[in-house]
């Protein structure tokens, strides 16, 4: 398959080869990339174009909820791996207040502890350009 054709954002010549995920690897002060990979003219020319977004929905983190375990209901029933010493570091110092236990049976990760910001994230705000 013929690579399509790719210029910079910037116009700049690219510091990094065309299979790259970026043109760059210097970033802005707030973390994004300086510059960023478009389609050539030529290409747009084709009949390619660039993406188009009118607007995003924020979502937040993909949490299965009807699942979590309050964490101190999951430390009781698993008292014998969460002494209390080490329940009390996971609440206050972590800030965690449930599980989620992993369905995957074949993997290794038991699940996931869940803070209180992981379920305030995600307001379903729809954001219009």
């Amino acid at each position: 398959m013929k690579e399509l054709r790719k210029e910079t954002t910037s116009g700049k010549p690219p510091e990094n080869p065309l299979s790259s995920s970026t043109p760059t690897d210097k970033k802005k002060p707030n973390g994004q990339y300086e510059d960023y990979w478009v389609l050539s003219k030529e290409e747009r020319e084709k009949g390619f174009i660039r993406p188009l977004r009118f607007s995003y929905k924020h979502l937040g983190k993909d949490l299965d909820l009807k699942r979590m375990i309050p964490i101190e209901k999951y430390f009781k029933e698993n008292a014998e791996e969460y002494p209390q010493e080490r329940q009390l570091r996971y609440i206050n110092t972590y800030g965690y207040v449930g599980f989620i236990p992993n369905t995957d049976h074949h993997s290794a990760i038991l699940g996931r502890f869940v803070k209180q910001s992981d379920l305030g994230s995600g307001c379903g705000h729809i954001t219009k350009m």
